[in-house]
């Protein structure tokens, strides 16, 4: 697991690192009663710790990633930060993000091309979507472990892939 952040590009460095470290305390604050996104909260913060602190873009970047997250289909812990009103005109700063290993790493290979994504349809979930591997590719022994692991992804979760692929490191 990691926790993904999503700051606004206007912020320096430092700026950075500070308001990702805000809206972290924010994903505690909101996830105090017990659910499955406290368990994962609680569970990053236990064993992986990882931060990956993205550049957003403009603030209306950022709130579209909001948007897009504060979505009933979004089965991950998030949370954004805001400035007070008197300090940054209520500035959207940071949105904190906790995601899986399925998420993240299918991310990476989907960028590096290693995978694509194909539909597969039953009765009960139409619009899943497994990784689909290409026959031109010899894949490392730790790549074919994890896409055999990954399971399969809803529309949302191809989404947010996409959405992932579409920010840099700030």
């Amino acid at each position: 697991m990691r926790c993904y952040h999503f700051t606004n590009m206007y912020m320096s460095p430092i700026q950075h690192g500070i308001q990702s470290a805000h809206g972290q305390m924010e994903l505690f604050i909101k996830y105090k009663t017990q659910s499955e996104k406290k368990d994962m909260l609680f569970d990053w913060a236990d064993w992986h710790k990882t931060m990956i602190v993205l550049n957003a873009g403009y603030d209306i970047t950022m709130h579209e990633v909001k948007t897009f997250l504060d979505n009933e289909l979004n089965p991950y812990p998030w949370a954004y930060f805001n400035e007070s009103t008197e300090a940054m005109n209520g500035m959207l700063t940071n949105i904190a993000l906790i995601l899986p290993e399925k998420i993240y790493q299918s991310a990476a290979l989907l960028r590096m091309k290693r995978i694509s994504f194909t539909e597969i349809s039953s009765r009960d979930n139409p619009l899943e979507y497994e990784p689909l591997v290409f026959a031109n590719i010899n894949y490392t022994e730790e790549e074919t472990s994890f896409i055999n692991s990954a399971c399969s992804f809803s529309e949302y979760e191809i989404e947010l892939i996409n959405m992932l692929n579409k920010f840099n490191l700030a």
